[in-house]
């Protein structure tokens, strides 16, 4: 595996874990096609809803993602998440530079 390969694994494993962090959240993950309409987080009344457009590259994806898991109104759960020890080295990393 050359490092293209090894980064674009690594975005992937990043992905799903994020998504995975968001559903235990409380957001409704809809994975599509957008094409012009924009991605990440939205509010419809009181559920979350996160668009992850599957016409962008993995690492554009999980930068849809990180979106919704730095909203302000997730910053304690997230901590918590931290403390507790759910969240991998990798995806930390990503969240303190989203």
């Amino acid at each position: 595996m050359n490092a293209k390969e090894a980064r674009l694994a690594n975005s992937v494993d990043i992905l799903e874990e994020a998504v995975a962090i968001a559903k235990q959240l409380g957001f409704e993950v809809r994975t599509e096609w957008l094409a012009e309409m924009p991605a990440g987080p939205c509010r419809i009344g009181a559920k979350y809803v996160l668009f992850v457009d599957l016409s962008t590259s993995a690492s554009e994806q999980l930068s849809q993602v990180l979106q919704a898991l730095c909203l302000p109104e997730f910053e304690e759960a997230v901590a918590a998440l931290f403390r507790d020890g759910q969240l991998s080295p990798d995806l930390l990393e990503s969240l303190s530079t989203a």
